[in-house]
């Protein structure tokens, strides 16, 4: 996602503040809203929930990983500033819950998933003052992600799952040549 960021803003040329702004979008690790969007459209939500855990643990190296080499072209990163902020906003809570949720299995669990548009948004006004149009792109894409996900996601379900699993279930016929001990040349 952060190179298909980093063409766009290329291709369109955009501002500094626009670029680093869609950047950082990218670069940001996904949230709770596309597991729901696997759950709606009836795909593997297991796969969908483990994507998501593994992104926001990664988050605080990838993140700044990728803003300072795609970003960086357009504006200085503080790529150590961006982990920190990411740290203490995303894999903290995470971990604080999953330690909360061992040493109290009672634990009500609730959730708080912050979009990467938000997380954007807010990194974008942390980490880059001086670019006040870098969290423009954080603020639709959180919009933008819902609508088109719950599109897809709507548009998937209508799909019969029917042709695929009876696919996965006809037996193809090979032709087998049985060689016997004798038959070896």
């Amino acid at each position: 996602m952060p190179l298909s960021g980093w063409l766009i803003v290329r291709v369109l040329g955009l501002d500094p503040g626009f670029a680093v702004g869609l950047i950082l979008v990218e670069s940001c690790p996904s949230g709770i809203a596309s597991n729901v969007i696997s759950f709606i459209a009836h795909v593997d939500v297991a796969l969908a929930v483990a994507v998501t855990l593994t992104s926001t643990l990664l988050a605080f190296s990838m993140t700044p990983l990728w803003c300072q080499l795609l970003a960086g072209r357009y504006v200085p990163v503080d790529a150590l500033g961006l982990s920190r902020s990411t740290r203490q906003v995303v894999v903290a809570p995470v971990l604080i819950g999953v330690l909360c949720n061992w040493r109290f299995p009672r634990t009500v669990s609730i959730e708080v998933g912050m979009q990467n548009g938000g997380m954007a948004a807010m990194l974008a006004r942390k980490n880059f003052p001086t670019e006040p149009l870098a969290a423009v792109p954080a603020v639709f894409s959180a919009v933008i992600q819902n609508m088109v996900g719950n599109m897809v996601a709507a548009y998937w379900r209508q799909r019969p799952i029917a042709a695929t699993e009876t696919a996965r279930e006809e037996k193809i016929a090979l032709p087998v040549t049985v060689v016997e001990p004798g038959d070896v040349p």
